[in-house]
């Protein structure tokens, strides 16, 4: 695998959340390629938990697909939710995930039950997770030795900045894109 394309950017860069969600809009953008038609993607910012809400909860990144209902544009339920923070932020992980967390469930309590892959981060470092909206738990995810994807609740954020926190970022986002709609099964048998 090739070298982080983030292996030079400074530490100071990745301080403030509008920076880090403008790399990662890119990042998920080149991964969800967005489109106008059908069997393409929208990656929108500042997504609240249901389609018909205009306050409340958000999500920093949405990625959603399109396609089409008796000839009408329609979008997906929700294929990834991002959360992202600058590294100067005084929110922990664990908080990061709780947001992350309360947005899906307000999305399920509020729209309908949905499982989706997720992303938080804080800086430059990441953590992903996959969404179970049936059984309302989000689960981090890690890679086995056997380099697969699996649910991992001791996983620890990776650094995009090396190529070892870049590998890990394009595994699982290959993953996402190839296998967009996550079920409860999929996700309790790592089915990823």
């Amino acid at each position: 695998m090739a070298d982080s394309p983030y292996l030079h950017y400074p530490d100071a860069f990745w301080q403030t959340e509008w920076k880090v969600n403008g790399v990662w809009n890119g990042i998920l953008s080149t991964y969800f390629p967005n489109g106008v038609g059908v069997d393409n993607w929208i990656v929108s910012p500042e997504v609240y938990s249901t389609w018909f809400n205009t306050n409340g909860v958000r999500a920093d990144l949405c990625v959603l697909a399109l396609g089409a209902d008796d000839a009408e544009l329609v979008l997906s339920d929700p294929i990834l939710t991002y959360e992202g923070k600058g590294g100067n932020t005084q929110r922990n992980w664990q908080q990061i995930g709780q947001q992350i967390e309360a947005w899906c469930i307000d999305g399920v309590a509020n729209y309908q039950p949905f499982c989706c892959w997720a992303v938080g981060t804080r800086g430059n470092a990441v953590t992903f997770y996959a969404f179970d909206g049936v059984n309302r738990q989000l689960h981090p995810l890690g890679v086995n030795a056997m380099g697969q994807i699996v649910k991992d609740n001791n996983v620890q954020p990776q650094v995009i900045t090396t190529q070892a926190g870049w590998a890990f970022v394009d595994q699982i986002l290959r993953a996402a894109n190839n296998h967009p709609e996550l079920t409860p099964a999929e996700i309790a048998n790592d089915n990823f």
